[in-house]
């Protein structure tokens, strides 16, 4: 493809992007300040509770594995939660949820038993708020745009992603509690920007069954049947890069720098950030089974190769 007509595509991106209602792009740059303050806090989870709020680092180890559950696990909730509150509803409800988690893990470096409960609402915050906001996209933006919409709103979370921990890394060894109070207030923030700037989006109607009764439950189960794969794969998959990165800030702790870790975690987010939007139509053409195995494949491969090499 010649350098013009690249140009010309990428300049029809740019005009159909700005083209976006305001709530959209509201929508997607707050999604940049999301996961920036929500990655200010989840790599380190780990190094807080048993460096600042001093655990033991095997009480640390489970609620790191519970708060992982609950962040992504529990998005299965979502649904209902949308179904009863709206996708609007729900992000605030989320982001208010995790504003109230992060002052109980400011007060637990002085109490430690508020950890518990602010594990759970940071974890909680995320399940619901990472669905409503994926849906508010797709429910908002119609079939042709949806795939560059959707790759824009990801490489805004990428970049947060990619600069949250960077930042966190020169607050969190000189005051945590500083850290965790401020994110606390950047959430508070957070949360009133998305009721002032977005609308109330309705749900797609559902299409109507082309039968009821057992047919339709048969239909459901079979559906069921199909999905299961996939998703023992991408759990698979999923349970390595979670264990990598819940851990890796107390590796690197012990090992390294944390500002190391930073870096690297921008250089990871930053291939997604150039690379996704540029990628989206051909993603959105590809075959998805195709790209569940050349994209989760060689992640299982390093992360288990990686698993035998680790010092004990």
């Amino acid at each position: 493809m010649s350098a013009g007509r690249r140009g010309d595509r990428l300049t029809a991106k740019w005009r159909t992007f700005t083209g976006l209602p305001a709530d959209l792009k509201a929508l997607i740059g707050l999604s940049f300040v999301v996961a920036l303050g929500s990655n200010m806090v989840t790599p380190f989870i780990g190094v807080l509770m048993v460096e600042a709020v001093g655990l033991d680092i095997r009480v640390a180890g489970v609620l790191v594995a519970v708060a992982t559950f609950i962040q992504f696990g529990g998005s299965i909730l979502g649904g209902p939660v949308v179904d009863r509150l709206g996708l609007k509803r729900t992000m605030v409800l989320a982001l208010t949820l995790r504003t109230a988690g992060l002052v109980l893990f400011g007060l637990a470096v002085r109490v430690p038993s508020a950890a518990y409960p602010a594990v759970i609402l940071v974890a909680g915050g995320p399940a619901l708020y990472l669905p409503a906001n994926k849906a508010y996209i797709v429910t908002s933006v119609s079939d042709a745009p949806r795939p560059l919409f959707l790759g824009v709103s990801s490489a805004a979370l990428n970049a947060g992603m990619g600069l949250g921990p960077l930042l966190a890394v020169l607050l969190i060894d000189a005051d945590p509690v500083l850290l965790l109070i401020g994110l606390a207030g950047l959430f508070a923030l957070i949360t009133a920007a998305h009721q002032a700037a977005l609308k109330p989006v309705e749900r797609r109607p559902a299409a109507a069954p082309a039968a009821t009764g057992t047919e339709v439950a048969t239909g459901r189960r079979a559906a069921l049947r199909g999905a299961l794969r996939p998703v023992l794969f991408t759990a698979l998959a999923f349970y390595l890069y979670f264990f990598f990165q819940s851990f890796m800030g107390l590796y690197a702790a012990g090992v390294s720098n944390l500002q190391v870790l930073g870096w690297v975690m921008l250089l990871n987010c930053a291939m997604v950030v150039l690379l996704q939007p540029a990628c989206a139509d051909h993603i959105a053409r590809a075959d998805y089974r195709l790209l569940v195995v050349g994209s989760f494949g060689p992640t299982c491969c390093l992360r288990l190769s990686d698993v035998t090499s680790l010092p004990p």
